[in-house]
């Protein structure tokens, strides 16, 4: 049996191509999926915060996007000591909180997020709710949440990132958003 070589070429960078690599130990196609490679380009951030959350109170993120077409492609993660609610809001009403420097995933990358993080905003109105997600029963189980997929955020919008405890006790919350900055090609 003989068999025809192939070239595959992928696009490295904006406008520039490169042949797909194989690896050489097991000659199979190396591959990386692209909010890894994000990573190596150093366009993927994150930030967490995790504290205890009074009986029946919130524990809130909030997220302005940039006014640019590199959009933040987000995914939402968190873990709670007791039963809890995750809500995500968009074009909330809040000002006020302390900001957080996003961290960038790859260390040697000098390059920074677009996005502005607040923890503790005070919310006039959380706005529209497009993602919930409940986690623990009572007060006998915690639990963990990964949102489903990635969100592409709308430019030059406010999102709220929101656990709120649903039992009267304080319990541990902890809460991360990780995402990639892509330039839309819309």
């Amino acid at each position: 049996m003989s068999f025809q070589p192939v070239v595959i070429e992928g696009e490295y960078r904006e406008e520039e191509h490169a042949p797909a690599l194989l690896n050489p130990a097991s000659h199979c196609l190396a591959e990386i999926d692209f909010d890894h490679h994000k990573v190596h380009e150093g366009d993927s951030y994150e930030v967490s915060i995790a504290q205890d959350v009074a009986g029946e109170a919130s524990l809130d993120l909030l997220v302005i996007t940039p006014n640019t077409t590199k959009w933040l492609h987000m995914f939402l993660e968190g873990q709670s000591e007791a039963e809890g609610f995750w809500y995500v809001y968009r074009d909330t009403n809040s000002t006020g909180g302390s900001g957080i420097t996003p961290l960038n995933k790859n260390e040697n990358s000098i390059n920074t997020s677009g996005a502005t993080i607040t923890s503790g905003p005070t919310v006039t109105t959380p706005g529209t709710q497009i993602r919930i997600a409940k986690t623990g029963s009572g007060n006998k189980v915690g639990g963990f949440i990964r949102g489903v997929g990635e969100m592409i955020l709308k430019q030059n919008t406010k999102y709220l990132f929101r656990f709120t405890n649903s039992i009267a006790q304080d319990k541990w919350v902890s809460q991360q958003l990780t995402w990639y900055e892509n330039i839309s090609r819309n």
